[in-house]
């Protein structure tokens, strides 16, 4: 089973036993996937092209999967209905994978049913829908944005873990590799004029803590090489020399800036798995997998603190833009300098910190403007814009339409 497949269906599990919600997968590699997993929708499309020849929302799905690339990794829009859904996507080389949550009401359930509905369907008989969709669930305006946070995050983090994985196993076959060529030349030469390089324990814990992976990794190789070659075929001796170079590992970790804590818990982890083993495969391949997960957690440590503060710039957002947001405001939350969390952010975010409050406030001003009792001014001020024009003119910008005809449209642009 292809594993963007069985992330996509732990996505879906997950998911639906927090939200509730209605939720499936889309093959977007197949023009034939199917789109529709809620019973309303599925009778709902049935009904359609028995009654207009074809389904108005005919491949929306597909398409708001792929615009959820564009909008920060997720989307949010409204079926021809008026039914919402969100959406986001998989993907892994040129494998991708929809997701697909709704629908769900955001409107009063009375007024969808005895207005809406019938509506859409020219007051024809739809007694059979009614019965589905009073079952559609609904969910508030205001955690709408929640729950596509949360499925963009699920998504993301599975992403992330695949990838991991992916360069685990790339690194693991890599460092069996050098491994299997440092041991060979070993052997090549003259046993008894080989000596124990006792420096490469120090380099090692050097370029750990100057950040230097090609080096240290190159070191550890040797190190191991050496560890199997040296020990006369004892596994006892294997497994004491292992237990020396986990220490070792560990200390280095901590000089290259790890959380102390953390590195202590692995270590005793590690130390206590040493005595499990029966056969130097298994050690062999343990040990791989620790060196690895070692050597990344000490050299993506940059990263991790990037991740960090960007997270809490995101959160800070999302949790203010209905106010004024300035940079100094978040400066001050994240305890970082100005010029330092812009940078950061831009590189990693590939957005500005200014542009992302935008986007958020556009993307908020959407859900508003499905409201019809709420007037223009009343949604810019909600969403944070100050000015009118102001707002227009970022509205415009992002979705290519004005916020009155896309209130017009009801989302539909």
């Amino acid at each position: 089973m292809s594993s963007i497949i069985e992330s996509a269906r732990k996505i879906v599990k997950a998911y639906q036993a927090v939200s509730e919600l209605d939720c499936g997968i889309i093959d977007l590699n197949d023009a034939d996937a199917q789109q529709y997993f809620s019973p309303f929708c599925i009778q709902c499309y049935k009904v359609q092209v028995e009654q207009f020849g074809r389904a108005a929302c005919q491949d929306m799905i597909p398409y708001a999967c792929y615009q959820s690339e564009r909008w920060g990794g997720k989307y949010e829009w409204l079926c021809p209905l008026g039914l919402t859904f969100i959406n986001t996507m998989l993907s892994k080389g040129r494998e991708k994978m929809g997701i697909v949550v709704g629908p769900f009401l955001m409107t009063d359930r009375e007024e969808f049913l005895s207005e809406e509905l019938p509506g859409f369907f020219d007051g024809k008989a739809v007694a059979g829908l009614k019965k589905l969709a009073d079952t559609i669930p609904y969910v508030e305006c205001g955690r709408v944005s929640s729950f596509a946070d949360v499925l963009y995050m699920l998504t993301s983090y599975a992403m992330e873990r695949d990838s991991i994985e992916l360069r685990i196993m790339e690194q693991l076959a890599t460092s069996d590799s050098e491994q299997f060529t440092y041991i060979t030349d070993m052997k090549n030469e003259a046993s008894n004029s080989y000596r124990y390089p006792i420096e490469a324990e120090k380099s090692l814990q050097n370029y750990i803590a100057q950040g230097n992976r090609p080096a240290a990794q190159k070191v550890l190789n040797e190190i191991l090489g050496n560890v199997f070659f040296c020990s006369g075929g004892d596994f006892n001796v294997i497994k004491a020399r292992t237990t020396e170079l986990i220490v070792l590992l560990s200390r280095a970790a901590i000089e290259g800036g790890a959380d102390v804590v953390q590195v202590f818990g692995l270590n005793y982890d590690y130390l206590r798995d040493i005595d499990s083993f029966k056969t130097l495969d298994e050690l062999n391949t343990w040990l791989a997998n620790v060196l690895i997960r070692f050597t990344n957690s000490v050299f993506d440590l940059g990263a991790v603190k990037h991740s960090d503060i960007i997270l809490d710039i995101i959160t800070y957002i999302r949790q203010n833009y209905m106010q004024k947001i300035t940079l100094n405001d978040i400066s001050s939350n994240v305890n970082f300098s100005v010029s330092y969390i812009s940078r950061v952010f831009k590189d990693e975010m590939g957005i500005s910190i200014t542009g992302f409050i935008n986007k958020v406030r556009v993307d908020n001003a959407k859900m508003l403007l499905l409201d019809k009792d709420i007037p223009l001014v009343e949604v810019a001020y909600l969403c944070g814009f100050e000015d009118q024009t102001y707002f227009n003119k970022v509205f415009k910008k992002q979705t290519g339409t004005s916020p009155g005809k896309y209130r017009d449209k009801r989302g539909n642009i």
